[in-house]
């Protein structure tokens, strides 16, 4: 008889020092890794990962993230991520994750949304298509604000060109979840993370980045230890991607 599977996954990564910053901590780049790595193995368990999804002609991509730390430091040996759907609708699902280290402290909570588009029109597809996916729906969110519309920097600072290359891309073949982030994050000296540590990280994604583009990232701070940082295309400014950073104090 086949064991019911549970609509709540955990997966343990085991942290080695060559993974750490300057600081011996973990960078929100890999955290946020872990948590999309535990977001597809969540989905493939149950039979509808990225791969089931590439066999009829769509796939997923992340339409916005919010990743809160609930401690100044990130010093774990081993992460333990939990993650579950909490919420469905016509286009997209939202998940939630919490982040506890060895010892089962709690060190961070994030909250995701996913779209499924095709792959070949880039186009929604409307998630009634996903047989199965509903029963997975567990209905309780961890207690963080969910990743919302985040308004354009009026003035933008630090402006700085990239362009992207083959590294930058991922399996949908434009630019990856992390490579964002890291652009946002160089921004910021190396002082400020001496000093300070990303509380709150949230991210919206408005179009693709795709192989060759010219862009640029600046950012605006609008209220102390408040940043808005965006991506776009250059030279016609088309808006790519925008994030809030919100600085703590170690």
């Amino acid at each position: 008889m086949n064991q019911e599977i549970s609509n709540i996954e955990t997966v343990v990564f085991r942290i080695e020092d060559f993974m750490l910053d300057f600081r011996a901590q973990l960078p929100l780049t890999s955290l946020i890794n872990y948590l999309i790595h535990t977001a597809g193995i969540h989905a493939s368990r149950r039979g509808f990962g990225i791969h089931t999804l590439h066999e009829i002609g769509y796939t997923w991509v992340l339409s916005g993230l919010a990743v809160e730390r609930v401690s100044p430091t990130m010093e774990p040996r081993a992460l333990h991520i939990s993650t579950w759907i909490e919420e469905i609708n016509r286009l997209f699902t939202l998940r939630s994750f919490t982040v506890t280290d060895e010892h089962g402290n709690l060190i961070a909570k994030a909250r995701s949304r996913w779209a499924a588009i095709g792959i070949e029109d880039r186009k929604p597809c409307g998630l009634d298509k996903l047989e199965g996916l509903t029963k997975h729906c567990c209905g309780n969110a961890v207690d963080i604000a969910a990743p919302g519309r985040i308004a354009s920097p009026e003035s933008c600072l630090r402006l700085e060109p990239f362009c992207v290359k083959y590294s930058d891309l991922d399996i949908n073949r434009h630019l990856t979840t992390v490579k964002y982030v890291e652009r946002m994050m160089d921004l910021f000296e190396v002082e400020r993370y001496d000093t300070y540590y990303i509380r709150r990280f949230e991210i919206l994604f408005l179009k693709e980045c795709l192989y060759g583009e010219e862009l640029s990232v600046c950012y605006e701070e609008i209220s102390p230890d408040t940043y808005i940082t965006e991506i776009k295309s250059v030279p016609s400014e088309d808006k790519r991607c925008r994030a809030k950073i919100i600085w703590g104090k170690r």
